[in-house]
Parts: structure tokens; sequence; C-alpha cells
């Protein structure tokens, strides 16, 4: 019998053929572009406020304990004195102070925040990245509200527990790069074109942000703290308005994606036409609703990429990228605060102004050129050597920033770290092109939860080094122990390369059997 008349009396055919023309008919529907758009904007927003807030909390502190105390630049100044006078110790201990203030909130924060990642991002699979976005950004509202009224009504500094309390019930910030990835993974297929939408939008982010912190440094240098909160507050209330009223649910939009920019695994072509309707929500037996709400399956899916799932090699792989990934994220998400208390510190002294201006250079300069060697390089290197040189880089930069005696010297940091801006989109395309489109959720809330627990030992044992040393003769000695993690990062990088397979950039690789995805 000819292969025509195999596939006539194959009854799966008709399904498979009509399920196509149903996606293509749904595909033109859905609205991609503006879902690309808000996937770049809203997370601007967002971080742009979250960054600038952290900058704020950092010099707030600073200026109200030593306010408190009756310590003050206005008053004595530290810079002005000799090293061993008491200007200088006390400048020094409201320094430490606030850097241990700075790790206790974020305890706080942290806490309750890993557990929430161990839930809502792998049912953002189930009920859709909508709510996994909108919930933490609302309670980052509610932060930046209280910050605001603390500040503005000189409020005890105890309350500010409750105000990172509440963002981390949550999942704080951590949830909400679960639901961008995952959205971003949902409406660009091939491994380039998310790997390059991750990248666009931490540029324009950084870019964004460089604004903010210029306009945020002249508000507190000209008016003072609450006006410059009063601006993060309006941000953040943009930020939770826009996907509110404007944003598509993605969830199943990968489906779409699929069907007409790259040939599916056989496995998957397998499914659709077995299953004329893979939509999970809406053909979902009782049974496998109650997989779903079982916290036991959603831990598996969490952590099934680096203990279950694919073979010895895979798994070896998924744990080297997400070790690679956690050393400099644990640089990257302390920079900010630990930067500003130390230039506020001697022997630079910084205000507000020259830290908003420097803020700027370092996240807009540093993002713009980075973005720049990344495209040109991209072209003629694969994403993983981009990654080891950025590795490279942060490792370089932040040794250089731990030895710097004189302002001038702040301004070479910048060009120095270009080349790392990239590194965390770069793991993240790369360990998400190794998931199936409908663990995407899952994937991102493994990185969220090591993220978290790196955020949680990075934050507290960084402000307690700087809280130590900072009124020794190195008080940079904790960017030198940020360097000792991105050097860990390189060895970590060589030996990926080692043990990884060959890349294959034409398909989305199956790391999980359906057979263990739905058994």
């Amino acid at each position: 019998m000819s292969t025509d008349d195999d596939s006539k009396d194959d009854p799966s055919t008709p399904l498979l053929r009509g399920h196509n023309s149903r996606r293509a008919k749904e595909r033109r529907k859905f609205p991609f572009l503006r879902a690309r758009i808000l996937a770049i904007i809203v997370p601007t927003f967002v971080g742009s406020a979250l960054s600038s807030r952290e900058s704020l909390m950092a010099q707030y502190l600073v200026a109200r304990i030593g306010g408190d105390r009756n310590v003050t630049h206005k008053h004595v100044n530290p810079c002005h004195s000799d090293t061993n006078s008491s200007a200088v110790r006390e400048a020094n201990d409201v320094q430490a102070e606030a850097a241990d203030l700075l790790s206790h909130y974020a305890l706080i924060q942290v806490i309750p925040a890993f557990f929430a990642c161990l839930v809502f991002g792998s049912y953002s699979d189930f009920l859709g990245r909508r709510v996994l976005l909108l919930v933490p950004i609302f309670t980052t509202l509610v932060k930046v509200i209280l910050t605001s009224l603390i500040i503005g009504y000189h409020l005890s500094l105890n309350y500010f527990y409750l105000a990172y309390g509440v963002d981390g019930l949550s999942g704080s910030w951590f949830t909400i790069l679960i639901a961008i990835y995952s959205l971003t993974a949902d409406i660009n297929a091939k491994e380039k074109s998310r790997t390059l939408s991750i990248f666009a939008m931490m540029c324009i982010s950084s870019v964004t942000q460089a604004g903010v912190s210029i306009a945020m440094s002249d508000l507190i240098d000209s008016l003072g703290f609450f006006d410059a909160s009063l601006l993060i507050t309006a941000i953040s209330a943009v930020a939770f308005l826009l996907p509110l009223v404007s944003l598509p649910e993605t969830l199943h939009c990968h489906q779409l994606e699929i069907t007409n920019s790259i040939p599916p695994s056989q496995e998957y072509e397998n499914e659709i036409s077995h299953n004329p309707k893979p939509d999970l929500p809406e053909a979902a037996s009782k049974s496998t609703a109650q997989k779903w709400i079982n916290p036991a399956h959603q831990l598996h899916r969490i952590f099934g990429f680096y203990i279950s799932y694919g073979t010895i090699r895979h798994r070896l792989e998924m744990v080297i990228l997400m070790l690679i990934f956690m050393f400099p994220a644990a640089n990257e998400i302390n920079l900010s605060a630990i930067d500003a208390l130390y230039q506020l510190n001697r022997p630079f002294c910084w205000g507000p102004r020259e830290i908003g201006y420097y803020s700027a250079i370092r996240s807009g300069g540093s993002n713009v050129v980075g973005g720049i060697w990344m495209a040109i390089l991209q072209k003629c290197l694969p994403f993983e050597a981009l990654g080891l040189l950025g590795v490279l880089a942060q490792a370089v930069g932040l040794g250089f920033e731990g030895l710097i005696k004189i302002s001038w010297q702040f301004y070479l940091v910048p060009a120095i770290l270009a080349p790392a801006v990239g590194i965390s989109a770069i793991v993240r395309g790369m360990m998400s092109i190794k998931a199936r489109p409908d663990q995407q959720g899952a994937l991102f809330s493994s990185i969220a939860v090591m993220e978290c627990l790196t955020t949680l030992a990075s934050t507290t044992s960084y402000n307690k080094v700087y809280s130590a040393t900072v009124d020794l003769s190195m008080p940079g000695a904790v960017y030198l122990l940020m360097a000792a993690c991105a050097l860990t990062a390189v060895i970590l990088y060589l030996l990926y390369f080692v043990i990884r397979e060959k890349p294959d950039l034409t398909t989305v690789a199956e790391i999980a059997p359906s057979i263990q995805e739905n058994g």
C-alpha cells in the first residue's frame, strides 16, 4: 500500500492537519508585537524602580543613622579629619550599622521569597504568566509606598521590616523575573532570538535605570529623600498598571510560535497527533489537574532538570550552568548598594549627585557598550564564548574597583565591566533552550530559587565583610571577594566546555521525556 493510502487510513492525520490549521489562525490573532513590547517595558520600569530604591536606601540609612547620632557631613566631615579622629570612627560605625541593617532587611525579604519561588514559578505553566507577574509587582508597589511613608513621616526604621516582608511573600523581584523570562521564552522559540530578547530587555532597562538614577540623585540633593521616593513610587505604579491593562496571556503561544518557526521534535509531533487538544488548562483530566496541585509534583518539575530529566550529561550541564549563573549574579545583586556605601565613605566622600551620575554611567553606559560588543561578536562567536569573556571581565573589573584610591578611577570600572552585562541573559538563554516549552516556568522557577539562596548568602556575607573591613586600611576588600566569585565562574565555564554535548541550535532540546512528565 502506498504512503498516500497510509496517510488516508491514519485517523491522526486529519487531526494533526486540523490542529495545525487552528494554530495558524490563532497565531495570526495573537498580539505577539504587544507582548514583546510589554516584555521589555514592564521589567524596565520595575527594574528602574527597585535598583534606584536600593541606592536610595543605602544613602538614606547612612543619613538617618548619622542624623540620629548627630554624625553627618554637615556637622563633622570625616573626610577632612585625621584617620584616627573620633569623627572618622563615628562615620565608620554609621556605615557598618547601615550595612548590617541592609543585611537584616534582605533576610526578611528573601526567606519568604524562597518559598514563594518554589510554588509560584512552576504553577505558572498551569495558571499562566499574568498572575505570576501582577502579584509581585503589586507587592513591590506596596513596598515602595511604605518606604515613602517611612521617609516622609520619619517613622521607625523597624517599619522597613514590614515593607521588605510584604514584598517577600510574593517572591519579590525573583518571581517577577520568572514571569518575564517565561513570557519571553513563550514568544521566542529559537535560542538566538530568546537570548537576544532577554539581553535587549536588560540593556533597555539599564539605560532607563541610568536616567532614573540621575533624576533621583538630583531630587535627593535638591529636595530630599522623600521626593526621590515619590518618583520611585510613581514608576512602580506605572509598572503595575501596564500589564494589568494591556498584557495578553502568553502561556500557550509557544505552541503557535513553534508551529511556524522551528520544526518540532518527533516526540512533540507524536504528542500532538495523539492528543488533538494539547492545551493543558482546556483538556486536562481530573487526575492531571490533581497532579498539578500536588506540591511534590511541582518540586519534581522544578528540580528535575538537575536530578532526573534526561541523560547524566544533560543533568551535569544544567548543574554547571546553574553554578555559572549564581556566582556572577551574587555580584550583580549587591553591587549597587555596596557601591553607594563605599563611595559615601572616605577617601571618596561622594554626595547623592555624584553617586547618581556614576550609577547612571555604570548601568546605562556599560550596557550600551556591552550591547554593541555583543551585537558584533555574536556574529563570529557562540554565546557560550561571550559568556566566558563576560565573567573574565567581571573578575578584572571588580578586582580593580577594590584597589581604587582616587575618585576618577571609578569611571574606568564601567568600561571594564561592559562585556559582563550579558552574563545573566546568556546563561538563562542557554538553560532555557534545554527545556521544553511547557517547562519554562518550572525552569525559571528553579533559577529564581537558586537566585534567592544566592541573594541570601551573598547579601549577608558581602555586607558583613564590608562592615568588618570599613574601618581598616582596605575598605575595598569586599570587591576582591566578588572578583574571586567571578573567577570561580570562569573555572566552571571551562569545565562546561569540556563536558557539554555539541550544541544544536535548530531544535528545542527535549530534556524530560513525556513519560516522566505524565507519570
